[in-house]
């Protein structure tokens, strides 16, 4: 049985319309599923639009009981049991995005499950033929409009998906992977304008045929994305806003709050299971918020979050890590590399964030002068604002480089907090983190035994 999950802070209407616009595709067939709504806030109240029978619903009380067996598990596994707290409670400050996702999480072991944001809405689309043919061969689709108006009239061409296909489809995929991402159509999934700069050499000359494609994309965040066609990739970062997940493949915790959390939760399963790989699916379901965010932030300014740390130290831990280990190896490993770097006094910690941050940055510099380099003859690409924009963000991050710039989460900086202050938080987030990770088959295997018995 397909289970799909959604998690929710105090937005009832908007996670109704997510909910009831995939009930009502499904008419009838709507018992024939598992639904999962982990919420928080002060709006938390059991659904009466899902059939009862088929819900679990994940609320204050039952995150209670679930910390309070959980720290039991734990102070016997001689583990520190406020990694239970840390992991499952939503009374985080800074919010509870994975928190839900980490109790949907242990409510699946074992399980494939469509994890949804409460944004989306069950009316899937795909891109006929004669679009498909508008890009080249092993290119993505992505199409930017400048308003809704605009994306509507060019959504009303594009050819309906039933739910039922759509599922099939992810259930398919979900036997042998561990993530089946579908397109997005409506709101953009990045969270800032660099998506400009994660382009591959074929999609971006494919693109570029427009020559504004470039200015077009950042004016506004409605898009289309959508694959051409099924296709499997070893590591790709996912968008948790719609996505299959199998949850045999021992997916990885995420860190309880902050934005971006699904690129450090999608980096992390892969880290610890190298066979848990991503198709991405040639349909798309819509993303449609509230309220338009806009225009993207300026080029000029570098956002960074805690979970962009601890992708940034997962990628260097993976460039140590022996190919042979183990799952359960890989666990420990990775969880006493989190240790050693959490552990270091507030002067070492600091510098280590600073050389960490040099790494990445001086990186990213070599990675998109080598793209340059190869595409400054393309004649598309040349017309375009790529190269100028590209080259604006190689020296940025050369000079923030030599800047020896301290990447300190913006989520420590809530509240006025002082320099020291957020030094020290991120080092207790990143000690907290690698108690997680430790704990984590511990937790799993607790919740196994209860789905077993």
């Amino acid at each position: 049985m397909m289970t799909f999950a959604w998690p929710s802070h105090n937005r009832p209407d908007i996670l109704r319309r997510s909910v009831t616009s995939l009930t009502e595709s499904l008419g009838e067939k709507t018992k024939s599923y598992r639904y999962i709504i982990a919420e928080s806030g002060n709006t938390q109240s059991i659904p009466d639009y899902v059939p009862s029978a088929n819900l679990l619903y994940i609320n204050d009380a039952y995150r209670k009981n679930l910390i309070e067996e959980v720290e039991r598990e734990l102070a016997f596994q001689g583990l520190p049991v406020d990694t239970a707290q840390f992991a499952l409670s939503a009374d985080h400050a800074e919010g509870s995005e994975g928190v839900h996702r980490n109790t949907i999480n242990l409510a699946t072991i074992g399980e494939t499950f469509i994890s949804n944001d409460d944004d989306v809405i069950f009316d899937i689309k795909s891109l006929p033929s004669s679009v498909h043919k508008q890009t080249f061969a092993g290119a993505s689709n992505f199409f930017s409009f400048k308003n809704w108006q605009e994306f509507e009239s060019f959504e009303s061409q594009m050819d309906s998906v039933s739910c039922s296909d759509f599922f099939s489809l992810h259930e398919s995929l979900l036997q042998n992977v561990a993530f089946s991402s579908s397109g997005l159509r409506g709101h953009s999934i990045y969270g800032g304008p660099r998506f400009i700069f994660t382009f591959n050499d074929s999609a971006l000359a494919a693109f570029c045929q427009n020559s504004a494609f470039i200015d077009e994309a950042l004016a506004s965040r409605i898009l289309w994305n959508e694959t051409v066609q099924v296709h499997l990739v070893p590591y790709s970062s996912v968008a948790t806003y719609s996505i299959g997940m199998n949850n045999k493949f021992m997916l990885a915790p995420c860190f309880p709050f902050g934005r971006n959390v699904d690129g450090a939760f999608a980096y992390a399963t892969k880290a610890l299971n190298p066979s848990a790989q991503t198709a991405h699916v040639p349909a798309s379901i819509l993303h449609k918020p509230l309220y338009d965010r806009g225009a993207y932030s300026s080029l000029e300014e570098i956002e960074f979050r805690i979970n962009d740390l601890l992708w940034l130290i997962w990628s260097e831990w993976l460039q140590t890590a022996p190919t042979t280990l183990s799952i359960e190896d890989r666990y420990a490993l990775s969880s006493d590399y989190f240790d050693q770097i959490a552990k270091q006094s507030h002067r070492d910690f600091s510098g280590y964030l600073i050389n960490l941050s040099q790494r990445s940055l001086l990186s990213r510099a070599s990675n998109l002068e080598a793209q340059h380099e190869r595409l400054k003859l393309n004649t598309s690409i040349r017309k375009s604002s790529w190269p100028g924009l590209v080259m604006r963000e190689i020296g940025l991050c050369r000079k923030r480089a030599s800047d020896r710039f301290l990447p300190l989460p913006l989520e420590s900086k809530r509240d006025g907090r002082s320099y020291d202050d957020q030094l020290n938080l991120t080092q207790e987030w990143v000690q907290s983190y690698a108690n997680m990770i430790k704990a984590w088959p511990f937790i799993r295997n607790l919740m196994s035994k209860h789905k077993s018995i």
